[in-house]
């Protein structure tokens, strides 16, 4: 017990540093993305909370809507509740420190998004005993590898989205559920689970029926007095569930004034709503040149090949996964921002990346030709995610619409656009995956090549074959690699009274 115990610690602080090594840097604070963006509207909530024990915030903003004469963040409350801890610990350390304002919230943010970087890691111990139930320790722990480092969860360990909190509860949902025959009580504590996560999103109350449906099928099969089962394992889980039922209405009856009001009928959200075409929404989210799921973690191609083999070994468990997986694809592939906006891949996905990793497993253990094949995908998917590390995505989209001005933009004063990133979801050319590798070849030339290299890569701009005469503008606010370790220095010396 003792040598698992220590497997575990070791497996989530190997995890974890790696995560703070590679952590985001701190953008200049004259950058947008410090003073918008959904991760900073969560974490004004925290901090509101903390120091004027409100949730209402001073200011307008991405996901912050004007109601009532006040602003309010649109997004649920759990993601800025959770945050709290690292934020006290910001607080703490940054507070005496003789330097300006501005840093010192910089500096406390920065220490916020530990929040995601330490539930990611906490995710991947997680894995650790969801795929344990399925393989061996040497495959389930190359399946905690490729979660962490081959995919985009890497990327959202970064940034303070909610995501990494959705993807945690989820997959400690899925974990009581696979194993609630085996103690009843992992009932109570999944329908928990999902009510938290509800205050996280409120798009997860679309995965209760296939939850009561697991739930009420497990029991059929495998129990006697199969109806009393059925109605008392349901009742249990809706029970515990509905426990979080008045948090959630009563954050939304102070935000909106309606205890049914849940902060998406405002703006772009009331006006588009679930208008975009469900096969456009779901090439884009698993296809696109911009967001496609199998072109920014390409691994998923080997799970996707092992995925009928899988079903016929874990029929019963092969139901919850594609149930979750489907109810999130399908509901997603029609809501107007299908993409998740100035983002790297398909954000909205990364909850269900786990699940789909699982059948991966299979392909691993089929013989040594296959393992030869993960490797190989491994790696390029390795190299993928340090691309979007390396880089800060922001910095190339405002480089790319620099750099051109034929398509269309939004502009609520002359059109309104369901989607105002059309090119750079579904044009090659402009997808931020090939961006992010011309702006790291830029990038390495400069430093370690001559100047005549470095020229010749600038000029190798992905858009030449689209526009002739395009040329990148303002390059060089790009050219940095974008972690903490060598940007945070360089902040202080600037800032530093």
């Amino acid at each position: 017990m003792n040598e698992k115990k220590c497997s575990s610690v070791k497996l989530f602080l190997v995890i974890f540093i790696i995560y703070v090594l590679t952590s985001k840097g701190a953008p200049r604070l004259d950058k947008p993305e410090f003073i918008y963006g959904d991760p900073v509207t969560m974490f004004m909530v925290t901090e509101n909370l903390i120091n004027k024990k409100t949730i209402f915030l001073n200011r307008a903003g991405s996901g912050i809507l004007f109601v009532n004469e006040r602003y309010v963040s649109k997004y649920g409350i759990a993601q800025s509740l959770v945050n709290i801890p690292f934020y006290l610990m910001g607080k703490i350390l940054i507070e005496r420190l003789k330097i300006s304002h501005d840093l010192k919230t910089y500096l406390v943010f920065s220490i916020t998004t530990l929040t995601n970087i330490f539930l990611t890691a906490l995710t991947g111990l997680l894995l650790m005993k969801i795929y344990k139930k399925f393989f061996d320790y040497k495959v389930s722990l190359f399946l905690v590898i490729t979660y962490c480092f081959a995919t985009f969860s890497w990327f959202y360990s970064r940034v303070l989205f909610s995501e990494p909190l959705q993807t945690f509860l989820l997959m400690l949902i899925f974990y009581l559920l696979i194993n609630f025959d085996r103690d009843r009580k992992f009932i109570l504590l999944s329908g928990i689970a999902l009510g938290i996560l509800i205050n996280t999103k409120i798009i997860f109350i679309m995965i209760l029926p296939v939850i009561l449906f697991y739930i009420s099928f497990i029991n059929f099969k495998k129990r006697n007095n199969k109806l009393r089962l059925i109605l008392s394992d349901n009742f249990t889980f809706l029970c515990s569930f509905s426990i979080f039922i008045p948090c959630l209405l009563w954050y939304n009856f102070i935000r909106f004034g309606s205890l049914f009001e849940f902060g998406y009928n405002y703006d772009l959200d009331r006006i588009f709503g679930f208008s975009t075409p469900f096969w456009v929404g779901l090439y884009g989210l698993l296809f696109s040149s911009g967001k496609g799921l199998f072109l920014y973690s390409p691994i998923l191609i080997l799970s996707l090949i092992s995925f009928k083999r899988f079903i016929e070994i874990y029929p019963i468990e092969s139901i919850l996964i594609l149930g979750i997986s489907v109810m999130i694809i399908s509901i997603y592939s029609s809501w107007w921002c299908w993409s998740g906006g100035w983002c790297w891949g398909p954000r909205f996905l990364l909850p269900i990346l786990p699940l789909l990793i699982i059948p991966l497993g299979i392909f691993l253990k089929a013989g040594s030709t296959n393992k030869i094949i993960f490797i190989i995908f491994l790696c390029f998917s390795i190299f993928i995610q340090i691309l979007s590390i390396s880089i800060n995505s922001d910095d190339y989209t405002r480089l790319m619409r620099r750099s051109i001005g034929y398509f269309p933009r939004y502009n609520p004063s002359m059109n309104l656009l369901r989607d105002d990133q059309l090119d750079e979801h579904f044009i090659p050319e402009l997808s931020p995956l090939i961006g992010h590798f011309w702006l790291f070849k830029c990038l390495f030339s400069k430093s370690f090549l001559n100047e005549r290299v470095y020229y010749k890569v600038l000029m190798d701009f992905p858009l030449r074959t689209l526009f002739q005469t395009s040329k990148p503008i303002g390059i060089e606010s790009a050219l940095y690699l974008d972690f903490a370790l060598i940007q945070m220095p360089l902040l202080w010396k600037n800032y530093k009274k």
